[in-house]
């Protein structure tokens, strides 16, 4: 149970870590969403193996396929990069609230065991 818990809490932190960098690259889409060329940039997981046995998120930072490059050669669209940004963000917190409860069970056991 105990060792269940820790990785369940390292899934979570690995998570929490690529909503980090997530936000990041969508940040960094928004700052050169007018400059001549630059290419929009997501965080992808691994979809062969999104999760380690280890518990490590694996996931990449590639350029998005999805949108039309301006007439300047950049591929930023503002609305998706918002959209993204929330979305990111309800993981983001969806992560916490699951770290809370994963730290309250090790808390609950730690307590059962005295």
């Amino acid at each position: 149970m105990y060792v269940n818990l820790l990785k369940n809490t390292q899934v979570i932190t690995n998570g929490m870590d690529k909503c980090l960098q997530r936000n990041q690259v969508l940040s960094s889409n928004i700052a050169n969403s007018e400059t001549p060329g630059y290419k929009a940039k997501d965080v992808f997981l691994n979809i062969l193996e999104p999760v380690t046995p280890e518990g490590v998120i694996r996931y990449s930072i590639t350029e998005r396929t999805d949108v039309e490059a301006k007439e300047n050669g950049n591929t930023v669209d503002i609305g998706k990069e918002m959209t993204s940004i929330v979305e990111n963000v309800l993981e983001y917190n969806a992560l916490v609230n699951a770290l809370s409860k994963s730290i309250k069970s090790m808390e609950y056991a730690i307590e059962d065991r005295r």
